[in-house]
């Protein structure tokens, strides 16, 4: 998990600045970083990694991307609750598990 936190706040370092920080965390860099650790932590519990098997890569091909789409995109605003972006790193995630083959077999028979 904190190793998630880590690439999430790398990607976002890589776009953000004072004013992303202030509208992101109503404060700064640390308050950002501390924000994110909170995502990303909310992420681990949320998200089912029963059945998946995450590669090494995924923490800088999608963690890290997803980091940097918070920044430079208009999504930084603290408006939004970090449910929000947990659904949206829900979202990143199984898109590239999806386009890298990596998704488990759907139960079909539940459907």
């Amino acid at each position: 998990m904190s190793l998630t936190a880590m690439y999430l706040f790398a990607g976002y370092s890589k776009s953000s600045n004072e004013d992303i920080n202030m509208n992101f965390s109503e404060a700064g860099e640390i308050e950002s970083a501390a924000r994110l650790f909170d995502i990303a932590k909310q992420f681990h519990k949320e998200y089912s990694f029963e059945g998946v098997e995450l590669p090494g890569i995924f923490e800088y091909e999608v963690v890290e991307e997803f980091g940097e789409f918070i920044a430079s995109s208009n999504l930084y605003s603290n408006d939004h609750p970090n449910s929000y972006y947990v659904k949206l790193m829900i979202v990143f995630t199984n898109s590239w598990l999806f386009r890298n083959n990596a998704m488990p077999p759907l139960d079909t028979k539940s459907i």
